[in-house]
């Protein structure tokens, strides 16, 4: 069974054979009970197409936990008037782990097209989040690359894609498969600066079917 909630509504599905299936569909305030599908009225047909994509958004294939989607492509997301580059934040935090930026303060935020000249110029300790959307430029499967200096955290929609948090090594690759749509998809990068008077970087590849290994280029970047 797969349950996705979007407001007042409720998409729920069982025995699922393919990303195709449909969603049945009810609204949860007046309908508690779940005895009136709504997948056929007219005013919930985009919550189908919605709860299609966001189930696809929600995990990466994993073979420990196989699932009849997982080799579905990742639906990409539509974004008007981009720009080139990062969004970032520094919060000043001792914590040993990346931890989650909810509830602290933002010490110093910033634009930027280059996580590296960014983390270059720190001269703190605590953690940094960049956000952008990274441009896929043909569908398909892609492997992702990373290693750092300190320990990192990578999110792409609601995915863990890469989790070098726990007892990291410096310098250690971490890699994730993902099968992404064409287009642009939202990247979350938690970095770690535990010791600002050291040399900070991060090395983040990717390749596919198409594409030989490379460093992921600027240009892929976009913030809004």
């Amino acid at each position: 069974m797969q349950m996705i909630r979007k407001g007042d509504v409720v998409g729920l599905r069982y025995d699922i054979k393919s990303e195709k299936d449909d969603f049945e569909i009810y609204d949860i305030v007046k309908d508690p009970s779940q005895s009136n599908d709504l997948k056929k009225d007219s005013k919930f047909l985009n919550f189908q197409k919605l709860f299609k994509a966001e189930a696809l958004r929600n995990r990466a294939a994993d073979t420990s936990a196989k699932r009849p989607y997982d080799e579905a492509l990742i639906p990409a997301i539509l974004l008007k008037n981009e720009k080139s580059g990062f969004n970032w934040r520094f919060f000043k935090t001792n914590t040993s782990w990346t931890a989650n930026e909810k509830g602290l303060e933002i010490d110093l935020k910033g634009e930027t097209t280059s996580i590296n000249s960014v983390l270059a110029k720190s001269k703190k300790n605590g953690l940094y989040v960049f956000t952008a959307y990274i441009n896929i430029p043909a569908s398909g499967a892609y492997n992702f690359y990373l290693k750092a200096t300190n320990k990192f955290f990578i999110k792409t929609h609601q995915i863990n894609m890469l989790d070098a948090d726990f007892d990291y090594k410096s310098g250690t690759e971490k890699t994730k498969k993902l099968n992404l749509e064409k287009g642009l998809h939202p990247i979350k990068i938690y970095y770690k600066i535990s010791n600002s008077n050291s040399k900070n970087d991060i090395k983040f590849e990717w390749e596919s079917a198409t594409m030989p290994r490379s460093i992921i280029p600027q240009s892929a970047f976009y913030k809004n």
